[in-house]
């Protein structure tokens, strides 16, 4: 080869190590870019889960604050409880209420006849859950039931009356898990093209409590690895998406944990391949 051939393939080859280096750049850049947007999507998903767990708490304390009402209104006992109960019939739901006095203890129970009364109701309101309620407005209690029977969530709320809103009542209601699934179905379908089962919720023991699919509930997914070096039995700090990539079923998958709150204790969890 002459000399000018020569130098014609070295300056060419020098050329293209800039276009390769570029090259090699942009794509980890827009692959970044990529994983970044893919992430934005399941947290902004989680997000619109919480929405639809916060709707359902707020539905359920409205129902209950009707129920109290006619419990705390003027007049006759029995009247006032035959509202009530007519309240409670014609909640979405509320099917089953614990009624207790100003102090916590039991006074009578109100139920559909469709209620499910395999959550036990709390003999007496404890002054730490009756506090809560007095403030928040409604007191979440831990997640009770099985895969098997389902999973429902018993609240806590107060009841005022007067005009000087003084303490009357507290009522106790376990709320079915199983309202959240099928709006849960319905997000999942809707932002990851028809798959049904990429959005769900669990427990504080990460436990699967609301989800698409019947069969899912109960099941842990604490091998996941979604919480990271945060130590068992610890809460996941709050306004904080956590993410991991793991195989679960056979399928390789990116997923996200974005808390509810403490005091709920609840996680929603979105993953896909």
């Amino acid at each position: 080869m002459r000399l000018r051939g020569k130098l014609t393939a070295a300056l060419l080859g020098l050329a293209l190590i800039p276009l390769a280096v570029t090259t090699a750049v942009v794509v980890r850049v827009t692959t970044r870019s990529l994983e970044s947007a893919s992430r934005d999507y399941r947290v902004a998903t989680a997000d619109y889960a919480r929405f639809l767990v916060r709707n359902l708490l707020e539905d359920v304390e409205s129902e209950l604050t009707t129920i109290g009402a006619a419990l705390a209104d003027t007049g006759d006992s029995a009247e006032r409880q035959r509202r009530a109960r007519a309240h409670l019939l014609g909640s979405k739901h509320v099917h089953r209420v614990a009624v207790y006095d100003a102090t916590g203890a039991h006074v009578f129970t109100i139920r559909a006849k469709s209620a499910d009364a395999r959550i036990p109701r709390l003999k007496r309101i404890p002054p730490g859950v009756a506090a809560v309620a007095r403030k928040e407005g409604l007191a979440p209690l831990a997640t009770q039931g099985d895969a098997k029977t389902g999973y429902a969530l018993p609240v806590v709320t107060p009841v005022f009356s007067g005009k000087d809103k003084k303490l009357y009542a507290y009522l106790w209601a376990p709320v079915p898990m199983a309202a959240l699934d099928p709006a849960l179905r319905e997000l999942s379908k809707r932002r990851f093209g028809q798959q049904e089962n990429r959005v769900f919720v669990v427990d504080h023991e990460l436990r699967i409590v609301a989800h698409a699919h019947s069969e899912a509930k109960g099941g842990s997914i604490s091998a996941r690895g979604l919480l990271g070096d945060v130590p068992a039995g610890q809460a996941p700090r709050q306004n904080i998406a956590y993410a991991a990539e793991y195989t679960h079923a056979g399928e390789a998958l990116l997923g996200i944990l974005v808390p509810m709150g403490q005091a709920l204790g609840w996680s929603v969890v979105v993953e896909q391949r």
